[in-house]
């Protein structure tokens, strides 16, 4: 059983038991960060760190550490990667106690600046998209991030919502019937897998068991499927 499938499920249960800070706004965000005299940040662990909406301005990049978490293909895809009718997957965060997920740190800059608040206001539109969902899919939450140049900031970081339905219970071979099948708005569900993956080896990312769920999509056929032929 890969090392994603053990936590899965405890993960959940811990996370629908413990209080999240969920912020209401991006505002409520830069409104924080300007009291406490800092620069606007946003962790971003999937297509975030290297793809941004038009409109966006980045002053830098940093690698970092969001510690307590995982990377997961937990969040369900009514429009860009599947449809109402047959939700895909797409990347979120589930907590994970004694696990870390390595990303990059997005610096919008100051608070107070138009620009930047435009920035945060065209990330979140895309984050927090509400076609299709019956819920948010996404929670806005503020986390502690961990910069290589050894700094800890506090980010705006969009983590999956326990309330958008049973996603984050799937095993891995699960996530990965669900994959083989499912196409949106953007294009294939495995489409967006297979680039992630490529993108994540190009920033020297490892991890595991987005590599075994390739390995599972790209054998053409889930172990579910096996079993039932």
């Amino acid at each position: 059983m890969s090392r994603l499938c053990c936590l899965g499920s405890r993960a959940v249960r811990r996370y629908r038991t413990t209080a999240v800070a969920r912020l209401g706004s991006a505002q409520e965000y830069a409104e924080l960060v300007r009291a406490r005299g800092c620069s606007a940040w946003v962790f971003a662990y999937g297509s975030l760190m290297w793809s941004t909406p038009e409109g966006v301005s980045i002053t830098h990049r940093v690698r970092c550490r969001l510690d307590g978490f995982v990377r997961s293909f937990c969040v369900h895809s009514r429009n860009y990667r599947g449809s109402p009718a047959a939700p895909g997957l797409v990347l979120g965060l589930q907590p994970a106690e004694s696990s870390a997920c390595e990303g990059v740190a997005l610096c919008l800059g100051d608070p107070d600046s138009p620009t930047t608040l435009a920035s945060l206001a065209r990330i979140d539109a895309q984050e927090m998209v509400a076609q299709s969902n019956p819920t948010d899919v996404y929670l806005r939450t503020v986390q502690s991030i961990h910069l290589d140049d050894g700094r800890s900031v506090p980010a705006l970081t969009f983590v999956a919502n326990p309330a958008d339905g049973p996603a984050a219970d799937l095993t891995l071979q699960q996530r990965a019937a669900v994959i083989l099948k499912a196409r949106g708005a953007r294009g294939s569900n495995r489409e967006y897998l297979e680039q992630t993956a490529e993108r994540l080896a190009s920033l020297l990312i490892h991890d595991a068991p987005m590599q075994e769920l390739c390995e599972l999509v790209r054998a053409g056929r889930s172990p579910l499927e096996t079993e039932e032929t």
